[in-house]
């Protein structure tokens, strides 16, 4: 079954519309995955709302903090509108700047060194491989994100031949030419809900990273709420298992 609109859009109000279908249509056929969606934003919502959120000298973390969030919107928007590749793109920034995070919360001098735009901040990969090479248990979140990072920078920040993943019919033998699609197709609604949830279980790992910072540092949170993510997590994990197995033994 295609998530996507059949019909490719013949003018842009047309692909708006389209857009809009594919969205009611996502929401409709995938609410338990959305429930689990809203769970976890109940979560991020919680913390924007517990302030004061940061002091003058403190701007940096909560900044990541809202784009993350915003990035979380973005991205599961754009995906239930069947714009696969564009979410992973929007889904690459928010793990950079929950990395970035991650290291002025266990680094907290280090902010001045992004603020100057210190080189080490523009390649997480190569200072977090650095960083490991003597102390292999340190930022233990980092390796997980730098996984989803690559798969995002695989299939949704390049031009190259893996952005076209889900986006190209093959050629036939009458014709040559590959199609692009403007909306992206799953095999069957299991194998949107599992990619679909994957998004979701990254900003569960994000949201992690932020732990330390609003429940023991600042303890603007319960620890209530830092028990709820890995809970939140556990469940988002067997639905993704649930999802995978389905989407295998389903026909396209």
């Amino acid at each position: 079954m295609s998530e996507a609109a059949v019909k490719e859009p013949g003018d842009f109000l047309e692909y708006l519309g389209a857009e809009t279908g594919n969205l009611l249509v996502s929401l409709n056929n995938h609410r338990v995955e959305f429930e689990m969606f809203s769970r976890v934003d109940h979560l991020y919502r919680t913390a924007l709302g517990a302030g004061p959120f940061s002091s003058e000298d403190d701007l940096i973390i909560p900044q990541l903090f809202l784009l993350v969030h915003y990035q979380y919107w973005h991205s599961a928007a754009t995906f239930l509108r069947c714009h696969l590749s564009d979410a992973l793109a929007s889904m690459r920034k928010a793990i950079e700047a929950g990395l970035t995070a991650y290291r002025i919360i266990e680094d907290r001098p280090s902010q001045i060194q992004y603020v100057k735009r210190d080189k080490s901040f523009l390649s997480h990969k190569r200072y977090f491989n650095k960083v490991w090479k003597t102390d292999p248990d340190a930022y233990p979140l980092a390796r997980p994100l730098l996984n989803h990072w690559d798969a995002c920078s695989q299939y949704g920040s390049h031009a190259d031949v893996d952005t076209f993943f889900y986006r190209v019919d093959l050629p036939d033998a009458d014709s040559p030419m590959l199609r692009l699609h403007y909306f992206q197709h799953s095999k069957n609604r299991w194998e949107f809900g599992w990619h679909f949830l994957m998004l979701v279980y990254t900003f569960v790992i994000i949201l992690k990273v932020f732990e330390k910072y609003l429940v023991h540092e600042k303890a603007l949170l319960p620890e209530g709420w830092a028990k709820s993510i890995p809970e939140v997590g556990k469940n988002v994990e067997d639905l993704i298992e649930e999802a995978k197995r389905r989407a295998k033994s389903e026909k396209p």
